[in-house]
């Protein structure tokens, strides 16, 4: 008999549990650093009150989450990431203050007009800007913030290498400059309060890892997961070639009006 076709289901399972195996027990699940977080935190920091509440949107394998829940020991922190096994331990970083909550983070068990910071660090992509921003406008207090990073282009169209735009436009078609999120940003009705490049520094700890990773899996691996380590080859080796024409943008941005 010939073996029944896997449903879409099972594919996109199938594809999960492979990323799953290749970021397995890293600490980074994109570029960044404590020293950038401790950058982009010192624009915001400020503004937030005492006790501030915040949701780590995405959160992965937690790095973020624990650098909040370290520099800001009064905050209480919620981690929200679809993925269960990812987030693991992480509610045991800051017993009684960071919670983790499996689902979407565009739909969150929050409540409304409950947050004073959204944080989302190299996630935003997954769902897009403004679907993302438009859901967590609803969770903000009046004067909350959201800070999130996002890849983006550093060179204008005519400078871009062609290996580097293929690359993008297949991978991440909404990938757009600095000046684009701005506007993507404004319409969905926030203003831009500051923005902060990540340095070529936070690429390299990220691809780091993953470099041994991909000589650790690479026997034996059968589809999916052959193809997803062949895709992160293609992308590092692409930074390694291109990646000055692009880089990782923070952006802190508030409710217009606000």
């Amino acid at each position: 008999m010939t073996p029944a076709e896997p449903s879409t289901d099972d594919a996109q399972a199938a594809l999960e549990a492979a990323y799953a195996t290749l970021f397995d027990g890293l600490a980074l699940l994109g570029p960044g650093s404590t020293e950038t977080r401790r950058q982009v935190l010192g624009l915001v920091r400020a503004a937030l009150p005492p006790n501030p509440l915040i949701a780590d949107m995405g959160a992965g394998a937690g790095a973020a989450t624990r650098f909040l829940a370290d520099a800001l020991p009064a905050a209480r922190i919620f981690a929200v990431d679809r993925a269960a096994a990812i987030l693991g331990s992480l509610g045991e970083a800051a017993p009684g203050r960071v919670t983790a909550l499996t689902g979407d983070m565009t739909a969150p068990p929050l409540d409304a007009a409950s947050l004073d910071l959204v944080w989302c660090e190299s996630a935003i992509y997954a769902v897009g800007r403004s679907t993302a921003l438009a859901a967590w406008r609803n969770l903000l207090r009046p004067e909350g913030l959201v800070v999130f990073s996002d890849v983006a282009w550093r060179v204008p169209p005519a400078e871009r290498p062609t290996e580097a735009a293929a690359f993008w436009a297949e991978g991440y078609p909404a990938m757009q400059d600095a000046a684009g999120i701005e506007a993507e940003v404004e319409a969905a009705g926030y203003a831009v309060a500051a923005r902060h490049l990540a340095p070529a520094s936070d690429w390299r700890d990220y691809y780091a890892p993953l470099r041994q990773r991909l000589v650790d899996l690479a026997p034996g691996a059968a589809a999916p997961l052959a193809g997803v380590l062949d895709e992160m080859r293609r992308e590092i080796a692409l930074h390694d070639a291109h990646g000055a024409s692009y880089g990782v943008v923070f952006f802190v941005v508030r409710p217009a009006g606000a």
